[in-house]
């Protein structure tokens, strides 16, 4: 019997962006398959943590041995663009990123050079001016409360095994700022509800994202790697829990 497994959160948890094969989860799926455990995965793409009854629903329909939470980017990623909005009243679009490579098993870094320019000058002004309202674009606490609220239903309503990860690095430097911000917040609110967490903040290299949000081709096979390695210690764990209710049964 296959064990299943729920890949929640942003649009890097199916590879929407990336494509193909060689994305986050199926990297993993396949570090366990060369483990010699069977596993098969399902997805819930764009799920906020305010709306945790969508994710909740998710695990009653699929029935997940593992569910994997890879939350907190759509909390960060228009953070700008939301400021500018709410707060100014101002209506108009404002681009957080470039447009997303054509070959995404290239890198940021391979863009011309007047688009990366460009890039640089609208994001570090972005960068600039957070730090002049005094980085008042996510609120903490409420993250911090609404993060909390959501793993209390996970953990009441999911009873095997959960992988936190913290949120992904990227290289536009607002989003990145309250990334690595709320980055804590996600390791003790994992140890609080008794989840896994794995860190991801290796994953730094501009060499490994399609733009300045998005990891490419290389970014999904590291971090596949990563998450399929910390898979498989819950892996084993299940396997032994089922071993160990069989030789109760007999």
């Amino acid at each position: 019997m296959k064990g299943k497994i729920l890949f929640a959160g942003g649009c890097h948890v199916d590879g929407t962006v990336s494509g193909g094969e060689s994305t986050l989860s199926r990297v993993a799926l396949h570090v366990l398959n060369e483990e010699g455990f069977d596993y098969q995965a399902s997805y819930l793409i764009q799920m906020r943590l305010i709306h945790p009854r969508r994710l909740i629903q998710k695990c009653d329909e699929v029935g997940p041995h593992i569910v994997v939470l890879q939350a907190g980017h759509p909390e960060t990623s228009n953070l700008f663009r939301n400021y500018l909005t709410k707060r100014l009243g101002l209506s108009g679009r404002v681009r957080d990123v470039v447009t997303t490579q054509a070959v995404l098993s290239g890198s940021f870094d391979s863009i011309s050079r007047l688009e990366r320019m460009k890039w640089l000058l609208r994001s570090y002004s972005k960068a600039y001016v957070d730090s002049l309202i005094g980085h008042r674009l996510l609120d903490t606490r409420r993250f911090d409360l609404t993060l909390n609220r959501c793993l209390e239903r996970l953990r009441v309503a999911h009873a095997s095994e959960v992988l936190i990860l913290s949120p992904l690095p990227c290289i536009d430097p607002v989003p990145r700022y309250y990334r690595e911000l709320i980055t804590p917040l996600f390791c003790r609110a994992a140890d609080r509800h008794g989840f896994e967490y794995l860190d991801m903040k290796d994953l730094q290299s501009p060499s490994l994202f399609a733009d300045p949000l998005h990891l490419n081709t290389a970014g999904h096979l590291a971090a596949g790697e990563m998450v399929g390695k910390a898979l498989l210690l819950l892996a084993d764990r299940i396997s032994r829990r089922a071993t160990r209710a069989a030789r109760v049964e007999v």
